[in-house]
C-alpha cells in the first residue's frame, strides 16, 4: 500500500469517527440538557442530519442514554487498545468511567431476559415468585440491581473477582437503596459451592474465559433448584461451543428455549 493509499484510509476513517462522536456530543447535550456553542450544536446537528435527517426523532430518552452508553464504551476501548497494545489480554480495566458504562450497557440485559419470558409461562413464573436469582460477572452491579427493581419478589446475589468493580458495585447499591435485595461476593463461578439455591441464572457465557467453562457450568446447575432450571445467553450457540467437556446433563441445561 502507498502512502497515498494509507493516508486516504486514515481519513477515511477518521471521518467515521469523528461521526460516532458528533453523535455521542449531541447525545450527551441532550443528556444533561446542556448548552453548548450555538455555532458547535448547529454543526453537530448537520452532522447528524447528513446521516439521517430523522435519526433521533421517535427516540425516547432512556433509547438515548443506552445509544450514549454504547458509544462511550467503544470510545473507551478504542483508547485502552490504541494507548496500550502491548498489554495482556483479560479484563483489567480500572477506570472508574469505563466501567460504569460498560455496567449501564449491561443492565439491558433485564429487560431482554424479561421480554424473553413473556413468551414462556414457566421462565415468567420463576422470575415473578419469590426465589433467587444469580448474576455471575456482576462487574459494577447495575444488571444485579435492574433485576431486582424489575423482578421484585426475587432476591439478587451478584459474584465477579474484579475487585475495582466490585468497589463501585457496592457504592452503586447503596446509591439506589437496594442494599436488601442484592448481595455481592467475591468469588468465580469455579468456586461457586451453593447447592439448589438459585431460580434463575444469569450465565454471559460468551464474555467467561473458555477453560473455566465445564467447571464453572458444573457449579451453576448444582446451583440451581430443581425445576428451576434456565439459562437465558445472549448467544446459546456461542454458549455451546464454550462447554466443550461439561457433562451431558449440563449441556441439556444450556439449551435456550427458541434459541
Amino acid at each position: 500500500m502507498s502512502i497515498e493509499s494509507l493516508m486516504g484510509l486514515v481519513q477515511r476513517l477518521n471521518a467515521s469517527t469523528e461521526t460516532l462522536a458528533a453523535l455521542g456530543a449531541e447525545l450527551r447535550l441532550r443528556r444533561d440538557d446542556a448548552q453548548a456553542d450555538p455555532e458547535t450544536r448547529q454543526l453537530l446537528q448537520e452532522t447528524l442530519r447528513g446521516i439521517d435527517p430523522g435519526l433521533l426523532e421517535g427516540v425516547s430518552p432512556q433509547q438515548e442514554a443506552v445509544a450514549f452508553a454504547i458509544i462511550g464504551a467503544a470510545f473507551h476501548y478504542a483508547v485502552d487498545l490504541f494507548e496500550d497494545p502491548a498489554r495482556a489480554p483479560g479484563w483489567l480495566h480500572r477506570d472508574p468511567a469505563v466501567l460504569q458504562t460498560i455496567g449501564r450497557i449491561s443492565s439491558r440485559i433485564v429487560h431482554q431476559i424479561d421480554a424473553f419470558a413473556a413468551q414462556r409461562p414457566a421462565l415468567h413464573k420463576m422470575l415473578t415468585s419469590a426465589g433467587n436469582f444469580l448474576d455471575i460477572g456482576t462487574g459494577v452491579g447495575w444488571l444485579a440491581i435492574e433485576a431486582a427493581q424489575v423482578w421484585p419478589a426475587l432476591k439478587v446475589v451478584g459474584i465477579d473477582i474484579w475487585e475495582p468493580s466490585l468497589q463501585l458495585a457496592r457504592a452503586n447499591i447503596a446509591a439506589t437503596g437496594m442494599q436488601e435485595r442484592v448481595a455481592l461476593r467475591t468469588q468465580s463461578s469455579v468456586d461457586l459451592d451453593d447447592r439448589e439455591a438459585f431460580t434463575v441464572v444469569w450465565y454471559p457465557a460468551p464474555f467467561l474465559p473458555l477453560q473455566i467453562a465445564p467447571a464453572a457450568m458444573e457449579n451453576v446447575y448444582r446451583a440451581l433448584v430443581p425445576g428451576g432450571v434456565r439459562h437465558v445467553s445472549t448467544s446459546a450457540r456461542s454458549a455451546r461451543r464454550s462447554v466443550e467437556g461439561a457433562s451431558d446433563r449440563a449441556l441439556r441445561w444450556l439449551s435456550v428455549e427458541g434459541a
